[in-house]
């Protein structure tokens, strides 16, 4: 009992830390905060793990970024220890004894008090401005980024539509759009195939070749709107230029596109490194991200081990983060990451109870 009440208030106070970390904006003191988990994480590791598809998935792209050691540099191997950090504390095979709600008013208090304390306002006219004009400089706390994780917790696991909605509103108050979008699809998804679950049973193995495509499709895109295959269509339905209605990132796309010679086959098969030793910022598309640094055949891997054989209390949240990766570098956000592996872990363990 002694030992349970041990675990019980390691795992929320590393939540709690992880919720403030969402809260702040990266700096010196979120190196140490990362260190308070990765200790924590490594003081709690099992042989044997349970596992779910996105941890086996996040830790397939870790292992083959590691393996490129001709390609290390001080940036990419940060963005490796990132991408690790978010799922170390999960390589266990403890059950997580935490009530949810409890973790979710606390981030909901952090966040209006944050709000509070930089004066921001949280009137209508000015989250709407907020979701209209935001740009790739505008930094907005990665707690918009957690609340629609609540609500699919509730919608999935619960069933309780007042804290859906009310995490929902907070994701609208956040102002990030994506997050917004990625939320209404994942839950639609759910709900269909929810009230459908024989029919469900029947998709289950065209779901992955479903979803490959689907990314495979984007990738195109993200490859046309780079060339400026996309720039008249755009520009007759939004009358803005490409980069000025995708914020900045036909620039970004087609200055990493510059390193990538297509009738090459070794860097279509292999990838052409990590993009962080080819520009400054980040490239705010992990989908591409992943292409360009590993390859099309690590690419497929990665989606089918991500929805292979995938259950429908899993799958919403493996909509959800598919859908952030195609405009934000998920893959480096700790505290997205680490908490996609808390949900979809409970999820599972849902399943099995």
């Amino acid at each position: 009992m002694k030992d349970n009440r041990v675990v019980y208030f390691s795992q929320i106070l590393l939540l709690i830390v992880s919720i403030i970390t969402c809260s702040l904006e990266f700096g010196v003191h979120s190196y140490l905060i990362y260190g308070i988990i990765t200790v924590w994480g490594i003081g709690n590791l099992t042989s044997k793990v349970t596992y779910n598809n996105f941890i086996v998935a996040m830790m397939f792209i870790v292992c083959v970024g590691c393996l490129r050691i001709w390609d290390y540099s001080a940036r990419m191997l940060m963005n490796i220890m990132l991408s690790f950090i978010g799922i170390l504390p999960f390589l266990n095979n403890k059950n997580i004894c935490v009530k949810v709600w409890v973790l979710n008013f606390i981030a909901i208090i952090i966040f209006v008090i944050i709000n509070a304390s930089t004066q921001q306002s949280l009137s209508m006219s000015a989250i709407i401005n907020s979701m209209i004009f935001s740009d790739l400089e505008t930094e907005s706390s990665m707690l918009s980024f957690i609340f629609p994780l609540f609500s699919l917790h509730y919608l999935v696991n619960d069933r309780n539509l007042k804290l859906y909605f009310l995490n929902f509103l907070f994701t609208i108050i956040a102002g990030k759009r994506i997050a917004l979008l990625a939320l209404v699809l994942a839950s639609l998804a759910f709900i269909i195939f929810s009230k459908r679950e024989k029919m469900y049973n029947r998709l289950i193995p065209y779901i992955t070749t479903c979803a490959i495509i689907f990314n495979l499709a984007y990738l195109y895109i993200s490859y046309l709107l780079a060339s400026g295959g996309l720039d008249d269509l755009i520009s007759y339905y939004t009358g803005l230029s490409s980069n000025a209605f995708t914020m900045g990132r036909e620039n970004i796309y087609g200055n990493i596109f510059s390193y990538f010679d297509s009738s090459n086959l070794s860097s279509f098969f292999f990838g052409i490194g990590s993009v962080s030793n080819y520009m400054e910022r980040q490239l705010h598309n992990d989908i591409l991200k992943i292409f360009l640094e590993n390859g099309i055949i690590v690419f497929c891997v990665y989606f089918f081990i991500l929805y292979r054989k995938v259950e429908i209390n899993i799958l919403p949240f493996l909509i959800y983060i598919n859908i952030l990766f195609m405009t934000d570098n998920t893959l480096i956000y700790v505290p997205v990451i680490y908490f996609m592996c808390f949900f979809t872990k409970i999820q599972k363990s849902h399943i099995h109870n």
